[in-house]
């Protein structure tokens, strides 16, 4: 089954809203990590009008969440040493100093090598990209916690139907209805 943008955010919104209560204003970890960076940018990266995730403060958000989850920093950094041992076989460099199309190349080969690790290291890019209010604006997306009600439905405009009622049957009568 294939996840969609709206799907993957009502799912992750009520995550973001517990990280963020349990993730107030403080310093990340690190204050620097090019492979992880450069990772999280290619796989969203900026355009359309819209941030890359380190842009989106998607890196401040992961690299707290991984200071607090010791499960989840070994998963990244699990997911890090094999990019550079990729990067390290196929272009003689560390991932960090790869070029554009080589980290495009080097995320290819990690997806097909290990696909349930590049899978935990995407998601974990979204999150950090998809629970940041600034993206939530961007996408039109509003967030209605589940303490409160969710918003309002517009009243019902009959005249929507009118085009579809104008139009001829497209099916047929049950003669045994008839008669």
């Amino acid at each position: 089954m294939k996840t969609t943008r709206r799907d993957f955010i009502a799912q992750t919104a009520a995550a973001g809203v517990v990280a963020a209560t349990l993730v107030p204003e403080i310093a990340p970890a690190a204050s620097s990590n090019p492979a992880l960076e450069k990772a999280m940018d290619a796989i969203i990266p900026a355009g359309d009008g819209m941030p890359s995730a380190t842009e989106a403060g998607g890196f401040r958000y992961l690299t707290q969440l991984i200071s607090r989850e010791p499960a989840i920093a070994a998963s990244i950094e699990r997911c890090l040493a094999a990019l550079q041992r990729i990067s390290s076989a196929g272009w003689s460099k560390p991932f960090a100093e790869l070029a554009p199309d080589d980290v495009t190349a080097s995320l290819t080969r990690f997806e097909a090598q290990q696909p349930d690790d590049f899978a935990l290291l995407r998601n974990y890019v979204y999150e950090s990209y998809y629970t940041q209010a600034a993206i939530w604006k961007l996408i039109g997306y509003e967030f209605y916690p589940t303490d409160h009600p969710g918003p309002h439905m517009q009243p019902f405009d009959d005249s929507v139907l009118g085009q579809v009622r104008a139009m001829p049957k497209h099916y047929r009568e049950d003669e045994r209805e008839n008669g």
